[in-house]
C-alpha cells in the first residue's frame, strides 16, 4: 500500500520517498539507516477521502414518485421533542484511558531503548522484556499492568519532556505501590514471575524519576528477597530464569552504592540458575561484577587495621583480586574473539576457543579494551573498564609495583568518558537507556580516581544520585561505592597526573 496515496501507516518520511516503510515505534529502520528524520508511523485509525471524483462521475437518473404529499406542520410537531435537542449533557467521568491507546507505543520504546534484537525463536533463555507486551495487552493483575504502565510511560515522557504522561505516570507508580502494599500484606513465601517483574519496573521508574533516594534500592532488595525462598534452583527455567539474570545487575549497583556484600554473590547463586542454560557474555561478566563485591569488603576491613590480623587480609585480598583479574582477562579474549559478544547465545558464546591466544592477565604493558559499535556494547565496554579501574587501584594495597599500572588505568578511565561520547550521539531510545547504563562507570571513576582526571565526567543518574549527590572530597571520602577505600588508596599512592 505504499503507492496509495493516503492509505498506508508508514512514516511521511517513507511514503514520499515511496519505499516500503516496516512502521517500527518510534522511528523505523528505514530512516534510522539513512538518517533521515522519522515523525513515525501512523498507529491509530485515519480517514481516507474515497469521494468519487467531480469530473468523471455521471449524473444519476431520478425518479419522482407519483404518490407525494405534501408536508403538514401537525405532522413535523408530532416527530420533534424539546428534550432531544436541548437537554444539556454533561461530560461522563468514565473517560477514555490515555494508557490504554499508547501502552503498546510505551512498551515497545521501553524494550527497544535496551538496544537488543528479537530473541531467537528457538533459544529457552529469551529476555524478559518480551514479557512485558504480553502483560499489558492479555488480562493481568493490575499490579502487573500498573507497574508496566508506571515504568515504560515516565521512560517515554521523560526524554520528550511531556508533563502529561509523566504525571498520569506519576498515577499509575501510586497504584501500584498501593498494590503491592496490599499483596505483601495478604502473602508470604515464594512469588510469581509477574509479581517479582512489577517490582523490577518499579525500580526502572525510580531509575528514571528520583522521588526518592532510597526507593530504587527498596524495590531491588525486594525483588531480590522474593526470589530468595525459592531458592537458586527455582531461578534455572522459565521466566523466572530470564528475570535473575536481568535483576542480577541490578543487584550489583545497589550493593555496590550501599557498600554491602549480597547472597548472589554466593557460589550456589553464582552456579545453580545456570545448570539448565549456560551463560552468555553478559551472564560471565556480571559474575566477575558480583565477585568484585568481596575483593571490596576485604579491602575495607584491612585498611582499619594493623598486624597479623591485617597480614591475613592482605592475603586473601591478593588471592580475590588475581582470580578477578583473570576472569576479566578470560572474559576480554573470549570478546575479542568473538564475532558479535553481544548477540552471540550460550551455545556460541561457551563455545568460543582461546587456545593458541597469548597473553598476560597481570601483565602492566597489556591494555584491554572492547571495541563497540551499539549502545549494548559500549555501555557493556565502559562498565568494563570502571570494573578494571577497581581492580586496579585495589593492587596498589598489596603489591608495591602496582604504580605500573597507572597508565592503563588512565586508558581505562579514557574509554569510559569516550564510551560517553558515543551513547550520547546514538539515536532513538537506546540514548536516553544508554545515559544512564554508562552512569554507573562516570560515578566509579569520580570516586576512584583523581579529579585532574575526570575531565567532564558527569553523572546522569536522576535516581540513584537525586538525594546522592556525594563524590566525596580529599579530606571527606564517599559513602558510597566504598568511597573510603577508594580514598584510602588516593590519599597513599598519588598516581601521575593524566595527560
Amino acid at each position: 500500500m505504499v503507492n496509495v496515496p493516503g492509505r498506508s501507516k508508514g512514516c511521511v518520511t517513507c511514503r514520499r520517498r515511496k519505499i516500503k516503510c516496516d512502521a517500527s515505534l518510534p522511528a523505523c529502520s528505514q530512516c534510522l539507516r539513512m538518517g533521515l528524520y522519522c515523525p513515525g508511523a501512523r498507529t491509530g485509525a485515519f480517514f481516507v477521502h474515497a469521494l468519487p471524483d467531480s469530473t468523471s462521475s455521471k449524473p444519476i437518473a431520478r425518479q419522482i414518485s407519483t404518490n407525494l404529499k405534501g408536508p403538514t406542520f401537525a405532522g413535523a410537531v408530532q416527530g420533534w421533542s424539546c428534550d432531544r435537542y436541548w437537554d444539556p449533557r454533561l461530560p461522563s467521568y468514565q473517560q477514555p484511558c490515555r494508557a490504554d491507546l499508547f501502552d503498546q507505543l510505551f512498551v515497545s520504546h521501553f524494550i527497544e531503548s535496551f538496544g537488543f534484537k528479537a530473541s531467537r525463536a528457538n533459544d529457552p533463555s529469551s529476555i524478559w522484556l518480551n514479557k512485558l507486551a504480553v502483560f499489558i495487552t492479555q488480562p493481568s493483575p493490575t499490579l502487573v499492568r500498573s507497574s508496566i504502565r508506571a515504568g515504560s510511560m515516565f521512560f517515554y515522557g521523560s526524554p520528550v519532556d511531556d508533563v502529561s504522561i509523566r504525571t498520569e505516570a506519576n498515577k499509575w507508580y501510586l497504584r501500584a505501590l498501593h498494590g503491592l502494599r496490599c499483596l505483601l500484606e495478604q502473602q508470604a513465601g515464594a512469588f510469581t514471575g509477574d509479581i517479582i517483574c512489577s517490582v523490577v519496573m518499579l525500580a526502572h521508574f525510580e531509575t528514571t524519576a528520583g522521588t526518592s533516594g532510597e526507593a530504587w534500592f527498596q524495590h531491588v532488595q525486594g525483588a531480590a528477597q522474593m526470589l530468595q525462598p525459592g531458592g537458586p534452583a527455582s531461578c534455572r527455567d522459565g521466566f523466572l530464569h530470564q528475570l535473575f539474570r536481568h535483576l542480577r545487575l541490578l543487584v550489583f549497583t545497589a550493593a555496590l552504592f550501599k557498600n554491602q556484600q549480597h547472597y548472589f554473590s554466593s557460589q550456589e547463586w553464582l552456579t545453580i540458575p545456570f545448570e539448565t542454560h549456560s551463560k552468555t557474555a553478559f551472564d560471565e561478566f556480571v559474575d566477575i561484577l558480583l565477585s568484585l563485591l568481596p575483593c571490596l569488603g576485604v579491602a575495607r576491613e584491612m585498611i582499619d587495621l594493623r598486624g597479623e590480623r591485617a597480614s591475613c587480609l592482605k592475603t586473601k585480598l591478593d588471592k580475590l583480586l588475581r582470580e578477578s583479574i583473570s576472569q576479566l582477562h578470560s572474559w576480554w579474549t573470549k570478546c575479542t574473539l568473538s564475532t558479535n559478544f553481544i548477540e552471540a547465545n550460550s551455545e556460541q558464546w561457551t563455545g568460543t576457543s582461546t587456545s593458541g591466544f597469548e597473553d598476560l592477565p597481570g601483565d602492566s604493558e597489556h591494555y584491554p579494551l572492547i571495541p563497540y559499535s551499539d549502545m549494548p556494547s559500549a555501555s557493556l565496554s565502559a562498565l568494563y573498564d570502571a570494573v578494571n579501574v577497581i581492580v586496579l587501584r585495589l593492587a596498589f594495597l598489596i603489591s608495591s609495583s602496582a604504580h605500573l599500572y597507572e597508565t592503563r588505568i588512565q586508558l581505562h578511565v579514557k574509554s569510559i568518558l569516550l564510551a560517553k561520547e558515543f551513547v550520547a550521539t546514538f539515536p532513538g531510545p537506546a540514548s536516553s537507556r544508554g545515559s544512564v547504563m554508562v552512569g554507573l562507570p562516570l560515578k566509579i571513576i569520580s570516586i576512584w580516581s583523581p579529579s585532574n582526571m575526570l575531565l567532564n565526567a558527569m553523572n546522569p543518574l536522576p535516581g540513584l544520585d537525586s538525594q546522592y549527590e556525594d563524590r566525596g572530597t580529599s579530606s571527606n571520602p564517599s559513602r558510597e561505592l566504598f568511597g573510603e577505600v577508594a580514598h584510602h588508596v588516593l590519599q597513599l599512592y598519588s598516581p601521575e597526573v593524566f595527560t
